[in-house]
């Protein structure tokens, strides 16, 4: 079965890069890894959007030096602001927050 979105976070946020191109879908992805070594755009990679704190080291694991890129837009939310673990999916949720009040 075809999915409507995809949304995934981390190791979840890496599958809904790959799944988007697949199934042709929205996808959003929280704190994900980079997952693509290639050509500088795929078909379909207008699907996907990238989430991730400038704090968050997971999403800048490979280093743009390796090739490894992310599929789709990337883009930062800045830093979080709340304490603790910046690639938790709990530190998204006051900063997407405040993005989506801000327009």
């Amino acid at each position: 079965r075809r999915p409507a979105v995809i949304v995934g976070h981390s190791l979840g946020a890496a599958s809904a890069q790959i799944l988007a191109l697949h199934y042709n879908v929205p996808a959003v992805a929280f704190g994900g890894p980079a997952v693509h070594v290639g050509p500088p755009k795929l078909l379909g990679e207008g699907w996907c959007l990238n989430l991730y704190h400038s704090a968050d080291p997971v999403p800048n694991l490979w280093g743009q030096a390796s090739g490894i890129r992310h599929l789709g837009s990337r883009y930062s939310l800045g830093l979080s602001g709340a304490p603790g673990n910046q690639h938790a999916i709990a530190a998204f949720l006051p900063t997407l927050a405040a993005a989506i009040a801000q327009g």
